[in-house]
């Protein structure tokens, strides 16, 4: 069995003599190994998230259409709302009067 060392020194000097053909066609073997394993790994991973979102989707329309038997929820409470937007109109009112009238600050290199 060859060490990590050993097959670095192997393919250090495969890329360095990469330009005589029997060395090319083996790190283009290495190359082409590489990107099935690569492919064959990714590919089935892929797949099965797929499935896996699809599956959970899926599960979420029947949760969905089986919770709409009665009436649909309230999207908005009018009073929340409306001290909402109030709150709002006071901020916008203190921001006017702050900049109509700027303070007085005196010259700190004095």
């Amino acid at each position: 069995m060859t060490s990590f060392r050993e097959r670095l020194g192997a393919l250090k000097n495969l890329y360095e003599t990469r330009l005589e053909p029997e060395h090319f066609r083996a790190l283009a073997q290495g190359y082409w190994r590489t990107l099935l394993i690569i492919t064959t790994v990714a590919l089935p991973c892929i797949v099965a998230f797929s499935v896996w979102q699809f599956v959970g989707v899926l599960q979420n329309l029947d949760t969905t259409q089986g919770g709409l038997s009665g009436p649909p929820p309230v999207a908005l409470d009018r009073s929340k709302l409306q001290a909402t937007l109030s709150a709002l109109d006071e901020r916008e009112a203190a921001y006017e009067r702050a900049q109509s009238a700027p303070g007085t600050y005196r010259d700190p290199s004095r």
